[in-house]
């Protein structure tokens, strides 16, 4: 393992956040403390034993802030976890030129002008990581968090459930026009298997459904949760042509991960091991939330080190390691989807503030002529991919809420591709 990366990036303004005491000396040594107040470490959540029930975080509460701060980093201590192995070289991560994050100035959404350290603040960040030619020029841990944790995605796991499906199309192993229900029998009745793997890699299942979203979920879903029995529910109904509409849900990214596990007899975990981690030179294993039969949770279940997060944005930024499978799938991420006006009109509010952006195998398009993806994740997760300015960008954090207000995720983005774009 890479040699251990600042917990507090001395990069970082050191600030009066909060203070502590310098062993042995009496001296009080300011420190960077972002997140102090939700820390879940200084919160005594999961601390020490005997256990206070007021600090145990639960399959009832591990959603709730300031509980997430601690289950988001600790998913294998809540769910049974499929590992994602890692294996031969780790790619080494240098460090570039410094890039001064905490102090760049952009608008929130409130009106006001605040720096990055600001947002880290607000925005409950747990991580954040910058790399420009492939380069680390910031990186930053909040909140207690260190470099050598994993982190729950979120919904950013569907982008790496894209990336595996068109994968697969590209070996001629799935053919992207054909319906789940043939590769599942067991679901072709269902709205999901009388879909197509596109209508459900692109989000244009029409279908009226109860939702899917991991905060309306009732809690023993958590307890007994099998996917297969979920895609099978009769609730889910049809409501129009597909194509018609853009309707984000959870339940298409885990019919796919039914049909890759059919089709190749392989779990979510070992696809994403075999073609993702052991070519991206991970560092760490990263791993899955598994339901009752075992299946990976491909729509939001995945946790891995920021830095190996790094590493996959740069594997997108860079069309992957060479070879064509790999070119050809990233190269299909990246062509217009053209659906930008079906996206603004769907069920997620964050595309109506940015209404340029289009949505093609669960990774969203940035349209800003640079050619730029995104992946995100509910409570803050985020991944930018900017090939034309050489730029990556990874965040994990702990919002209170499932949905902050992405548009000061893309200012501060912004703010952070001008100041290395005039480099």
């Amino acid at each position: 393992m890479p040699a251990r990366n600042r917990t507090c990036s001395a990069r970082l303004a050191l600030t009066t956040l909060a203070w502590i005491m310098a062993s042995g000396q009496g001296i009080a040594e300011p420190v960077l403390r972002i997140g102090g107040d939700s820390d879940p470490v200084l919160l005594g959540i999961m601390q020490g034993y005997p256990l206070a029930a007021d600090k145990q975080a639960t399959l009832e509460n591990w959603l709730d802030f300031p509980f997430n701060r601690w289950a988001f980093r600790n998913m294998r201590s809540l769910f049974p976890t499929g590992s994602v192995e890692r294996d031969g070289p780790i790619a080494v991560l240098d460090e570039g030129p410094e890039l001064d994050v905490a102090s760049l100035r952009f608008k929130y959404d409130d009106g006001s002008t605040i720096t990055g350290e600001q947002y880290f603040e607000r925005e409950n960040v747990d991580a954040f990581i910058v790399l420009h030619r492939g380069r680390v020029v910031y990186e930053g841990y909040f909140a207690s968090m260190q470099p050598d944790e994993v982190h729950l995605w979120q919904s950013m796991t569907k982008s790496i459930t894209g990336l595996l499906a068109e994968m697969l199309a590209q070996n001629g192993e799935l053919d992207l026009s054909q319906t789940a229900g043939y590769y599942v029998p067991e679901i072709a009745a269902t709205v999901w298997g009388q879909a197509t793997l596109r209508d459900l890699l692109d989000m244009e299942v029409n279908v009226s459904e109860p939702s899917t979203k991991a905060a309306a979920l009732p809690k023993d879903f958590w307890r007994t949760a099998n996917f297969k029995a979920t895609l099978m529910d009769p609730a889910a109904q049809q409501a129009g042509a597909n194509g018609d509409v853009w309707y984000y849900t959870n339940s298409a990214p885990t019919t796919l991960g039914l049909v890759m596990t059919s089709v190749t007899g392989k779990s979510w975990h070992r696809l994403t091991e075999e073609l993702l981690w052991t070519r991206i030179g991970a560092e760490a294993e990263g791993n899955i939330w598994l339901d009752t039969d075992g299946q990976g949770a491909a729509a939001g279940g995945f946790s891995s080190t920021l830095r190996d997060a790094a590493r996959l944005a740069e594997f997108v930024r860079l069309g992957g390691t060479g070879s064509s499978v790999e070119t050809a799938t990233i190269e299909t991420l990246r062509a217009p989807a053209g659906n930008s006006a079906l996206t603004a009109a769907g069920n997620v509010a964050m595309l109506k503030l940015r209404p340029d952006m289009s949505y093609k195998s669960y990774w969203y398009q940035v349209n800003d002529g640079e050619r730029s993806l995104e992946a995100l994740g509910i409570f803050g997760q985020h991944m930018y991919v900017n090939p034309t300015a050489e730029i990556s960008i990874v965040q994990f954090a702990s919002y209170p809420n499932p949905a902050p207000n992405s548009l000061n995720w893309a200012g501060l983005t912004a703010a952070i591709v001008t100041e290395l774009e005039g480099r």
